[in-house]
Parts: structure tokens; C-alpha cells; sequence
């Protein structure tokens, strides 16, 4: 087998993969399944095209602020901003502080659009009203929605398997880690906020009754901003 993998240095570590003539080199970026991975496991680059659509969207929403009904503004919110919003949300949910706060700002004013909020009204209230979760409770609730269908479904398998492992309080089993990066993975993040949940919430035997009650408690409990 002639295959040599060679790892050099840059401004970052690069991996280059070669087989007999043929080289293929690593990207710092790679679009998959409609979201951005980066090499260095961050998500700057999703949350950058991220803001780019849905600040495109935004300006389209905003020009019917005065003219459709408010039926129809809380569809198109849903429909072409929190859509956006929620791909894949439980992935990328590990994103840091500045980039959860920029992307706050733009779910503010769309829903300042649909209830023809004043800018001068501060947040609290607008959410207070409206009913809707932050983006920072939604990446909670969307992570603990697809941790409750691997267990119920057992699926996908290798997924299962990492979440099953439990305590005798029925709490998921953490990897001691301190990197940041593995904190805010999937697993551990998504662990922490499953473990959070009351058990009677986590042994919910519909699906339907486990969204209406975890959502009910994460905006209870799950704090609106980062």
C-alpha cells in the first residue's frame, strides 16, 4: 500500500492525504447536509452565512410590517426566519457568546416586525408577550427534543449507545473533559441539558407530551439570553 498521510504546518496544522500520484488536501470549510464544518471543529463560519440569509429575509419581512394581518406575519416568521433558525440548531448550538448574541438581536427585531413592536420596548417584555423561546432556549429545547427521540428510537445506533449509558438517577454519564470544544459538542452539551430536565419530563411516553412540557419548563427555567 502506497499510502502516506503527511501532516504539515502553516498558519494552522493541515492534514494532506496522499495515494501513489493523487493528493487531496483538507478545507478549512466544508458545506455538508446544509451546514458549514470548519477543520478547527468551530462554527464562525456557519453562523456568518447563517446571518447573511437571514438578515436577507429579514429586509423581505420588514417591508410587510405595516401591511399584512398578524396571522399572516406569525406564519412568515416561522416559515422563512425560525426555519432557518432551526436547522440543524442542536448542532451548531455550541457556538460562543457573541455569535449567540448576534444572532439574538436578529430574532428580536423579526419579532418586533410581527407585533409592530417599538424598538424603545425592552426585550424582556417583547418575549414576555409574544410567548416565543430565545434562540438560546430554542438551541436548549432542540437538543433535548433529539436526545429523547435517539432514546426512544435507538437511533442512530452509535448515538444510542453514548446516551443509554446512565446513573443510578437516571442522568446521562459525562466524559470528564475541560476543553471548551467537547463542553460544547453535542454529547456533553446536549447531556448537561437532558440531566437538567425533571425525570418526569425525560420519561415522557409521547413525544407530543414531551415538547409541550419541555417546552413549558425551559421557559420557565432556561435563562432567555446568553
Amino acid at each position: 500500500d502506497h499510502r502516506d498521510l503527511h501532516v504539515r504546518s502553516r498558519r494552522q496544522r493541515q492534514m494532506c492525504i496522499r495515494d501513489s500520484n493523487n493528493k487531496v488536501e483538507t478545507e478549512e470549510n466544508e458545506k455538508l447536509l446544509g451546514i458549514y464544518i470548519q477543520s478547527n471543529l468551530k462554527w464562525s463560519k456557519q453562523i456568518t452565512e447563517l446571518k447573511k440569509t437571514l438578515k436577507k429575509r429579514l429586509s423581505a419581512f420588514t417591508l410587510i410590517r405595516h401591511i399584512a394581518p398578524l396571522k399572516i406575519k406569525k406564519m412568515l416568521y416561522e416559515g422563512i426566519i425560525m426555519s432557518v433558525f432551526r436547522y440543524c440548531i442542536s448542532v451548531w448550538g455550541g457556538l460562543c457568546k457573541n455569535e449567540l448574541e448576534d444572532l439574538q438581536v436578529i430574532q428580536n427585531k423579526a419579532i418586533r416586525v410581527v407585533f409592530n413592536i417599538p424598538g424603545r420596548n425592552h426585550r424582556n417584555t417583547m418575549f414576555d408577550e409574544s410567548g416565543y423561546m430565545t434562540i438560546k432556549q430554542e438551541i436548549y429545547y432542540h437538543t433535548v427534543l433529539n436526545i429523547y427521540k435517539i432514546k426512544t428510537t435507538h437511533q442512530p445506533e452509535y448515538l444510542y449507545e453514548r446516551l443509554s449509558q446512565e446513573n443510578i438517577f437516571g442522568n446521562i454519564v459525562l466524559d470528564k473533559t475541560n476543553l471548551t470544544l467537547a463542553r460544547n459538542g453535542f454529547i456533553y452539551r446536549g447531556s448537561m441539558n437532558w440531566n437538567s430536565l425533571p425525570p418526569d419530563i425525560r420519561k415522557a411516553k409521547k413525544l407530543k407530551t414531551f415538547k409541550t412540557e419541555a417546552k413549558n419548563w425551559i421557559l420557565e427555567n432556561v435563562s432567555r439570553f446568553p
